[in-house]
């Protein structure tokens, strides 16, 4: 999954990019935290699923 961040001038506002889903926030603590919070969440995510790949080839 592709997740960028960008200052959009114009708005003063910031947007968390997730593919090609804008997720818009007014500061970039916010912005900086979500994207922080869903990459962590995204790579535990995928842990779990090559643990449990692994557990069903090791059966």
């Amino acid at each position: 999954m592709d997740i960028r961040i960008e200052k959009v001038q114009a708005e003063s506002t910031w947007v968390v990019w997730l593919n090609n889903i804008p997720v818009k926030f007014y500061t970039e603590y916010e912005a900086d935290a979500f994207a922080q919070t869903l990459s962590t969440r995204i790579d535990a995510l995928q842990d779990v699923r090559l643990t449990r790949e692994s557990l069903a080839e090791a059966v």
